[in-house]
């Protein structure tokens, strides 16, 4: 992954299928199970699109691809997440690609048959909107950090969210794995490469963080937490 643009965070909750379709009869008739290892793409630009996507173990990125041709991620999903929810509209070429940052199990449905469950089920369809609204609502977020933020404490604030959502508690300790590179979060987080080398170091040297190329480990959630506000 290179030049990624944006973030958008999940949270690790309920898992989205199973909080999503309580009929087990519709869960069993209509969705589906896909796995998708790491690094492969779930779709690409371009693909024929007709379904949806929920995310019931793993991680996935979605993005584009920018014009000088590297990939540009818009979202970071996780455990009970939806992803490729436009195609309810109407089915058409993806404008987007998804691809598993680590070995991933999805449940798909198409998306004509989860238009037709959502129109005699209003439960069903509130809870597909309150999915998309949580995308929705992480990004303003985003965005609004973006803006408010120096760049030092945007560094710190995703390394924060990524534990957060990603992370697996271990004691006080909390483990990321499949980490990004410095280059991608300076992309995420709108930064300098520079900057993030910088802030990581720091932040390694005051025994905050230990990291290399394919994890991450935060000591503290809470300490590190209380840097970033201050």
């Amino acid at each position: 992954m290179q030049n990624v643009a944006s973030s958008m965070y999940s949270k690790n909750g309920e898992n989205g299928i199973i909080y999503m379709f309580s009929n087990k009869q519709v869960l069993e008739d209509s969705v589906f199970t896909r796995n998708a290892n790491r690094g492969e793409y779930v779709y690409t630009l371009g693909s024929n699109f007709d379904r949806i996507y929920l995310i019931e173990s793993g991680s996935v990125v979605v993005g584009t691809i920018g014009a000088d041709g590297k990939e540009v991620i818009s979202h970071i999903l996780g455990s009970g997440q939806i992803f490729g929810e436009y195609c309810l509209e109407e089915p058409s070429e993806a404008n987007e690609f998804a691809k598993a940052i680590e070995n991933t199990s999805l449940r798909i449905i198409k998306a004509k048959r989860l238009k037709e469950l959502m129109q005699n089920d209003s439960e069903l369809m509130f809870k597909v909107i309150a999915l998309i609204q949580e995308k929705m609502n992480a990004l303003h977020k985003r965005l609004i950090n973006q803006i408010s933020m120096h760049a030092q404490n945007r560094v710190i604030y995703f390394i924060l969210e990524l534990g957060k959502t990603f992370g697996r508690k271990a004691g006080l300790e909390t483990l990321v794995m499949n980490y990004f590179t410095h280059q991608e979060i300076a992309g995420i987080t709108g930064s300098s490469r520079q900057t993030v080398t910088t802030v990581l170091n720091d932040l390694r040297q005051k025994n905050l963080i230990y990291f290399d190329r394919r994890r991450l480990l935060i000591r503290d959630l809470d300490k590190l937490e209380a840097l970033c506000q201050a």
